[in-house]
């Protein structure tokens, strides 16, 4: 969307823009009638085509306004002119929490455990108000939490600021389009908790969990999982286990490890359950961490008294002798382990490079195609020795364990099974287009699977498009690539819904963002995987749903399309022993 900056919006004058994101543009402007500076918000237009989206934004909008907290950005209006989706806030004089961390990471300094105290009172607090109405945040994050410049002197212990937590809802006004649009999963890679990473909607225990990844940040310096690419960072969040906080920041006081080990839990239930209560506990555990502090400045005070010289040769025996038992124990530790040797334990984490070789007549995966592992180690056991969970991510393109019909109602009798790129219409001429994943080749048979991501591209053809749906359907009839026409092996011409496919979908994408040059569209194939389907993995069925335009149409670039980089590609996460 282009920059609005000089121009009019409802009654308001839009002087500047302070920023850009994902789903909205945001603005400093100015209110003439009250002479009131706001910040307006206007949603990007690819995200409000959807059906619905201006009764849901309505309504959401109307919830988010009813929202009055200290420590929650208010709502003044909403409106829409133009087509454009717009909503009006108070302008928070401040900066955001991000660029603060940033600069106190440029000073080589962490935030002072009475600031981190300050701040998760006003989030928390903040939470517990949304939540008790019935408001989920879904994308908590320090860019969305501001610092309120404050008057040091009203409040007793305030460092000058108080945090105002922004964007509450609007995830949940543009979580539809989002998710239909892009593909993905809705919130940040980083503060996603695993519920939402493996596309649930979450509750208020997620936005716990991503308070918990911001404590984790703010007391460590560092984030609790990254990787190369924002998926690997999500299955992280999934399934990896958690880099302990004191071995991170050894001088963390266990008290705060411990609060950040339970907002962390990959189980919400395991979670504090109330934003109230991880304040509670963060608060104790903040005081219990000053106290330390604060005797051991005591104990090590200048003015204290001089060691004697016995008393120095006394603790270096004591060291002496620390130092023999344990390398004693080390010595036995050795050799319990398997064989007599070292224990697993002690690996480094490993990395695994895992690639699919096409046939000779197919090109090879894509150069982008990677993979990673990382190395977990359980709770010892003397006796025996210790196992490895190994997380990879493939991504094949080209691979013959990933094939692809096109089944055309205007000729029914023949195969097209090799086409370089096939017909999507609608409802006129409804065609089909098919795949199927040979999961044994690509994934170890003991392994379990835990996401998979089908990409294909898709581009209009002519211009005649003005609205289609992409639905995704599993399909229930077995079929063979060499062998299926429109009229076979079905049980009816085209495919009998809930005999041939399932009759409900398992996704709809609303393709108005493709309409017009088209691109990559996302398809969460997760229930087709060994494990995970409760029907046979007979594959996967595209169509433009019976509401689409009737002469809506696109081309699907397939297996053996010229430009081997647009051919569909398969992504796949999954866990080995």
């Amino acid at each position: 969307m282009m920059d609005l900056s000089g121009k009019t919006i409802g009654k308001y004058r839009l002087l500047q823009r302070l920023g850009s994101g994902g789903m909205a543009q945001v603005y400093k402007a100015y209110h003439p009638q009250l002479d009131r500076y706001v910040a307006i918000k206007i949603l990007h237009p690819h995200l409000t085509t959807e059906e619905g989206f201006r009764q849901r934004f309505r309504r959401e909008g109307r919830a988010i306004a009813a929202l009055r907290h200290p420590h929650i950005v208010q709502v003044y209006d909403l409106d829409v002119e133009d087509g454009l989706f717009y909503i009006v806030m108070e302008l928070v004089d401040g900066i955001n929490l991000k660029r603060h961390l940033q600069e106190l990471d440029e000073e080589g300094r962490l935030m002072p455990l009475s600031e981190v105290r300050h701040l998760f009172d006003g989030l928390c607090s903040a939470l517990a108000h949304a939540h008790s109405h019935g408001m989920v945040h879904r994308d908590i994050k320090p860019s969305n939490i501001i610092l309120r410049k404050e008057d040091m002197g009203r409040t007793a212990g305030c460092p000058g600021w108080s945090p105002v937590l922004t964007d509450f809802g609007i995830a949940r006004v543009t979580e539809a389009s989002w998710s239909t649009a892009s593909g993905a999963t809705l919130g940040t890679p980083a503060y996603m908790s695993p519920e939402q990473g493996r596309g649930k909607p979450g509750d208020a225990r997620s936005d716990i969990y991503s308070l918990g990844v911001l404590l984790y940040q703010i007391l460590t310096g560092r984030l609790p999982f990254d990787a190369d690419t924002p998926y690997a960072v999500i299955l992280k969040h999934i399934s990896a286990p958690l880099p302990a906080p004191r071995e991170v920041r050894p001088d963390l006081h266990p008290a705060l490890e411990r609060v950040i080990l339970k907002t962390l839990a990959k189980s919400p239930d395991d979670r504090f359950q109330s934003a109230n209560s991880v304040a509670d506990a963060l608060r104790q555990a903040v005081g219990q961490a000053v106290e330390a502090e604060q005797a051991t400045a005591v104990t090590q005070s200048p003015s204290r008294a001089p060691t004697s010289s016995r008393a120095l040769h006394r603790r270096g025996v004591v060291a002496v002798a620390a130092a023999l038992i344990a390398l004693v124990c080390g010595l036995v530790w050795w050799g319990l382990g398997s064989g007599g040797g070292p224990l697993s334990a002690v690996s480094a984490p490993i990395a695994k490079m895992k690639q699919l070789t096409a046939s000779p007549e197919r090109a090879a995966p894509s150069p982008s195609a990677r993979s990673f592992a990382s190395s977990i180690s359980p709770v010892p056991q003397p006796t025996r020795a210790l196992s490895h969970v190994t997380y990879v991510i493939i991504q094949v393109q080209s691979s013959p364990a990933l094939v692809d019909v096109w089944i055309d109602p205007d000729l029914p009798d023949e195969n097209f099974a090799d086409a370089g790129k096939v017909h999507l219409q609608g409802p006129s001429t409804p065609d089909r287009v098919l795949f199927h994943v040979d999961w044994g080749a690509l994934v170890p048979e003991e392994a379990k699977v835990i996401t998979a991501t089908l990409d294909v591209y898709l581009v209009p053809w002519g211009k005649a498009n003005r609205f289609a749906t992409l639905a995704t359907h599993v399909i229930q009839t077995p079929w063979q690539a060499n062998a299926v026409t429109y009229n076979t092996p079905w049980h009816a011409a085209g495919m009998r819904a809930s005999t041939d496919y399932t009759a409900s979908p398992l996704t709809e994408i609303d393709l108005a963002p493709w309409i017009a040059d088209g691109g990559w569209i996302s398809l969460d194939i997760t229930p087709l995987a060994p494990g995970h389907a409760q029907t046979p993995n007979h594959g996967l069925m595209l169509r433009l749903t019976d509401d689409s335009f009737g002469m809506a149409h696109f081309w699907v670039y397939t297996s053996e399309y010229q430009d081997p980089t647009l051919r569909p590609r398969l992504t796949i996460a999954y866990e080995e022993s």
